[in-house]
């Protein structure tokens, strides 16, 4: 049996997802003029960015050196502009690493204390081959739900792919618990009822 094909690019992304609910690959995600190009063209980016934000995804975390810009218009010492490539900001740290407390985004502007050190964030990261898996799987499958939607409005297909989203979501919160030799039982237990009352929640949208 021919090993799967390796997804690298965004069309590969799209069309692994319109596979998934059962609909015809496009030519190009930015070209292709169907009804399922153009669905999946209208939600991929922001969807990614919407899966990015949810968890600090090894792969798409970065740092920036902090500046020092006078914050006049805040209790705060510095301020900082950050680019519009910055969807979440993680913590501040010093030079050695340690995460400092005392700061506040507001928009685009980032207020703090810490004369130097770094921001650390999750970036906007459009190139596909650097995704790690988990975070690549669980975009597909909430782009494929999100699309579902769109082309047919199936509620029980839209259902299907959102409970594979959240339980690969689930694994890679446990999997950033263990690397981060955090409180893991109380992190599992946490989103077992986020979880329970997600679905609880569709369960109820979906008889009505």
């Amino acid at each position: 049996m021919a090993a799967p094909a390796v997804i690298t690019t965004e069309t590969a992304v799209a069309n692994h997802a319109l596979q998934r609910i059962g609909r015809a690959v496009i030519s190009d995600i930015d070209t292709d003029t169907t009804k399922a190009g153009a669905a999946v063209n209208l939600i991929f980016s922001d969807t990614r960015d919407e899966v990015a934000v949810m968890l600090p995804w090894s792969s798409l975390i970065t740092r920036t050196a902090i500046a020092t810009g006078a914050a006049a218009d805040s209790a705060f010492a510095y301020k900082q502009t950050l680019a519009d490539t910055v969807l979440r900001v993680i913590n501040l740290t010093d030079i050695s690493g340690t995460e400092k407390a005392g700061w506040r985004r507001e928009g685009t502007t980032l207020y703090y204390d810490l004369a130097s050190g770094y921001i650390r964030h999750i970036q906007r990261e459009t190139t596909v081959v650097t995704w790690q898996p988990l975070f690549l799987a669980a975009f597909t499958a909430r782009l494929a739900a999100k699309t579902a939607f769109l082309l047919s409005g199936d509620k029980d297909l839209w259902l299907g792919m959102q409970q594979e989203y959240v339980s690969i979501m689930h694994t890679a919160v446990l999997i950033k618990a263990v690397e981060e030799h955090e409180d893991n039982m109380r992190i599992v237990a946490q989103l077992d009822s986020q979880l329970a009352r997600f679905f609880a929640a569709q369960g109820r949208r979906i008889v009505e």
